[in-house]
């Protein structure tokens, strides 16, 4: 379940509904605990301009660990831009309805998920719904009939095989 996320400004939004900036949410960054100083943020700066997501210092977010968590990896929000030479996987993400994908993608010092061999650890990324505004899942669900194709089937079998009043 996604948590709400609360520290976007309204400021960051209406940059994200105007241009090409998408709110995203990074997974699985291990910051080591360190605190939240301007050298952290920058660090991170850093690290998301290496994998070609470029931000800036004052569109990071960082969620704090839960009281009593075991695993030091956080989430990151921030209002970003894609450059162009992207991954492919990133540039589908941000291309696509949110929620949609969750790739994986480098992300050099403060990566959480470890990656076999000499590659760097890396971390996945979510493009956010409602432009990043506060939601919260209620319902999740299991199936649904879709109208037009019940229709389209209707149609394809010709009048009078409706079982039903139609």
């Amino acid at each position: 379940m996604t948590p709400p996320m609360t520290s976007i400004t309204p400021h960051d939004l209406s940059r994200d509904k105007t241009s090409d900036h998408f709110a995203l949410r990074i997974c699985a960054v291990d910051l080591k605990n360190e605190p939240l100083a301007a050298g952290a943020l920058i660090k991170i700066k850093k690290c998301l301009a290496g994998a070609k997501i470029p931000v800036e210092v004052a569109d990071i977010k960082v969620q704090p660990l839960r009281d009593g968590a075991k695993s030091t990896l956080q989430d990151i929000f921030v209002v970003a831009k894609l450059l162009p030479k992207a991954p492919k996987m990133l540039q589908l993400m941000v291309d696509g309805p949110p929620g949609a994908h969750r790739p994986l993608f480098d992300l050099e010092e403060i990566g959480g998920i470890p990656s076999k061999g000499a590659y760097p650890p890396r971390s996945k990324v979510a493009k956010l719904p409602f432009n990043g505004a506060t939601f919260t899942p209620v319902a999740f669900v299991r199936s649904a009939l879709c109208v037009t194709e019940t229709l389209r089937r209707m149609v394809l079998r010709g009048p009078g095989t409706c079982r039903t009043r139609c």
